[in-house]
């Protein structure tokens, strides 16, 4: 899975996941529900290429000129926003 697929199910502010309690935890646990930009890199990236992680964090960060923490938690941020950043990185990784 990508990471547009992760924020599409679930998206969250201030941990790299949560689970349907709001608890933080692992992107990469079973419990986890919604994901950060962040969080949903790691899970795709476990899952598939690890080598995507970074480059996926470097683009988000070329195109918002922010730390993809700083992007991600912005007060008034929406999920629809995350979702379609991550996928215009996608496309511009070629996935």
């Amino acid at each position: 899975m990508k990471p547009s697929d992760y924020l599409k199910r679930g998206w969250c502010q201030g941990a790299d996941a949560k689970d349907a309690n709001r608890r933080s935890l692992n992107p990469n646990d079973p419990k986890a529900v919604v994901w950060c930009l962040r969080g949903a890199a790691r899970e795709a990236a476990i899952s598939g290429d690890l080598k995507l992680l970074s480059e996926f964090i470097n683009w988000i960060e070329k195109i918002t000129n922010m730390h993809v923490e700083t992007y991600n938690d912005a007060p008034g941020r929406t999920q629809a926003e995350v979702v379609a950043l991550a996928l215009e990185v996608e496309r511009r990784m070629g996935l």
